[in-house]
């Protein structure tokens, strides 16, 4: 049995010899068929069964040109991302180089709002403990915390996840709790549509006292001929 009680974020970084070349191209299988060719006597992924991903070292890969995550890694296996925690770190990888390019100052490759946003998400309900779009290898113990996520870089010499980004970056992101994960946002638009029914209601019983009309049955759950007016869409 093993526990996971700590968070790595990584970039894929510069390519070959170009610590400030652009890897925003780069695919998940593309990193798999590389970490392949760098460690071939490594055990692939007993869990994820797709070929083209199961020998990346990173539990997840996320793309920002199609803003998906891509598991390679159950939690719980052996990963190839930090040396000396890959057995108790969940590591997720950003495509793309964060690094400061000295001839401009700024970041090789753009760290977007999308981008926050989607990592923000992401690692929330894992913090969350909602660990229903996750494979975990059967009896391991997750508690993950946002004290205990940081770049790779605070476990080894290296520039990881990028020089533009300071240490703090990720753990002030899941801090501000602006990002709500997908399940928090149904139940704001839910929340929504209840309060607008009870406007309807209360305007209803408004034109009732000025008028003297009859007021309508319910939107919703009446009885008889009535049904909804279908003014309201949830989508």
């Amino acid at each position: 049995m093993r526990t996971l009680t700590k968070i790595a974020v990584h970039h894929a970084g510069g390519i070959a010899n170009d610590p400030y070349a652009s890897s925003l191209h780069l695919t998940p299988q593309q990193i798999s068929q590389y970490h392949r060719q760098r460690w071939n006597d490594y055990n692939p992924s007993m869990y994820i069964l797709n070929e083209s991903i199961r020998w990346a070292g990173y539990n997840v890969i996320y793309d920002p040109k199609t803003r998906t995550f891509t598991q390679c890694r159950a939690l719980g296996e052996e990963t190839m991302a930090q040396v000396g925690h890959n057995f108790d770190t969940f590591s997720v990888c950003i495509i793309g180089n964060y690094m400061r390019d000295p001839a401009t100052g700024r970041s090789v490759d753009p760290m977007t709002p999308e981008i926050e946003a989607d990592i923000a998400r992401y690692l929330s309900k894992l913090i969350a403990k909602d660990y229903k779009d996750v494979v975990v290898v059967p009896g391991t113990t997750l508690n993950f915390a946002i004290a205990r996520t940081g770049p790779h870089r605070i476990y080894q010499q290296t520039d990881c996840y990028g020089t533009s980004l300071s240490n703090k970056w990720i753990q002030d992101l899941l801090a501000e709790k602006k990002y709500p994960t997908v399940d928090a946002e149904l139940s704001m638009k839910i929340a929504l549509l209840k309060r607008i029914v009870e406007l309807y209601l209360q305007l209803q019983r408004l034109k009732t006292q000025l008028k003297g009309v009859i007021v309508p049955p319910p939107l919703f759950g009446g009885q008889g001929d009535h049904a909804c007016v279908g003014f309201i869409h949830l989508k």
